[in-house]
């Protein structure tokens, strides 16, 4: 038997999958990361709960769309020629109510995602910016053939599109002229794929500099990011969070006035709920003690470090297109950090394959603190370092 989550890395998931799809694994306990997209030989699926955990709503029903979703895992064509799918049902009346809701219910009906301005913003962007047309028109003609226009008809849509084009000529993302056309900065947002709001939010945020301009300020800063999601961690209340607040005020880009802008002062308490607890993973506090500290699930962790180490990036490079070579430098550093879980002095180390966080910080601690000392050591005194060993010393060799 063995598991299977959003926490594992890549090479590990395809490790586990492998030894599943040649049956050598007989049992995989998996999230429902595993539910779609992914063709494994599964004769049956046993699924124990039907609810889950929502951030800021708490138990909740599964969509019977997910149901059939994670029914479908069973027998899949080219391995078995059936499935079964058991669900545990604690009474009679669950029994029932499961039979009714999910077994005879029908899938849910489908929305575009286009419908939500966040995504028609993106795309919007996308598609001037990759210069397949340059006029109102032609963006009609582009997005009448999509879902949205299907669902909502060709009106609305128009509509949609008109508040959505005004939007980015008026935020700098696409200039008027000679047609439509992406700004440098429009085609860079659109490149690293992130909602211009999200930008906007940063480009603002970052004109306006912090008294102590410290890693905590730009953590806080790329948490207010849309993409980086809220997740549950138990042990952090809201008055300690105002209190943390208070006490480390002069590192923050922007603190939102709590009267005037209660809107903003909740989505900047969440930011720094998340900052928190990424700010303890690039100090380089163990995923097993933030559980304890925080209630916080390595696969939601994963995650969120791949999040934030995107737009530590996105960050980097909107500063670039500003100018600012000071927060360009400090976002790109950050985000490597976000990516490792490491102290800056590591990064040198931790750009070497085979070598995390954990064996990084131990050749630092015998003394291997740069490339040049790795240089300059055998592979027999490298293996002398706790989780190195002979394989991973000769591996770190050959890459120097």
């Amino acid at each position: 038997a063995c598991f299977h989550h959003a926490g594992l890395g890549a090479s590990h998931r395809r490790a586990v999958e492998y030894a599943f799809r040649q049956r050598r694994l007989k049992i995989l306990c998996a999230t429902p990361t595993l539910a779609a997209g992914v063709n494994l030989p599964a004769r049956m699926v046993v699924i124990p709960e039907l609810r889950r955990y929502e951030v800021g709503e708490g138990l909740k029903n599964i969509s019977v769309s997910e149901y059939k979703q994670f029914c479908g895992r069973a027998g899949r064509p080219g391995y078995d020629d059936y499935g079964e799918t058991v669900v545990i049902a604690r009474s009679e009346d669950e029994f029932e109510a499961v039979f009714e809701r999910y077994v005879k219910g029908r899938p849910e009906r489908v929305w575009s995602k286009l419908g939500s301005q966040r995504h028609l913003r993106v795309q919007v962007l996308a598609v001037l910016a990759s210069e397949e047309t340059h006029t109102s028109e032609g963006l009609e003609r582009f997005f009448a053939k999509t879902f949205l226009a299907h669902q909502f008809g060709n009106k609305m849509m128009v509509k949609a599109l008109n508040g959505v084009v005004d939007f980015l000529v008026s935020n700098g993302f696409v200039r008027l002229g000679d047609g439509l056309r992406a700004t440098r900065l429009g085609r860079r947002v659109s490149e690293l794929y992130i909602d211009p709001i999200t930008a906007l939010t940063i480009i603002r945020t970052c004109s306006k500099r912090p008294r102590n301009l410290d890693e905590l300020g730009l953590i806080q800063a790329v948490c207010m990011a849309a993409e980086v999601p809220s997740i549950p961690m138990r042990r952090v209340e809201p008055w300690k969070i105002k209190k943390f607040i208070d006490e480390n005020f002069d590192c923050f880009f922007y603190v939102p006035d709590p009267a005037s802008e209660p809107d903003e002062y909740e989505l900047f308490l969440e930011s720094v709920k998340t900052a928190i607890l990424m700010k303890a993973w690039v100090d380089e506090i163990g995923e097993g003690e933030l559980y304890e500290r925080l209630g916080v699930e390595p696969g939601d962790l994963a995650v969120l470090r791949e999040r934030c180490s995107w737009i530590a990036y996105a960050a980097s490079q909107l500063m670039a297109i500003q100018g600012n070579k000071l927060l360009e430098n400090a976002f790109m550093t950050m985000s490597e950090r976000l990516a490792e879980g490491v102290r800056e002095e590591l990064l040198p180390l931790t750009s070497l394959k085979g070598v995390g966080r954990v064996r990084a910080r131990n050749l630092y601690n015998h003394g291997y603190r740069t490339i040049e000392d790795l240089r300059k050591a055998s592979v027999e005194q490298l293996s002398r370092v706790p989780s190195i060993g002979e394989k991973t010393a000769a591996s770190i060799k050959n890459q120097l």
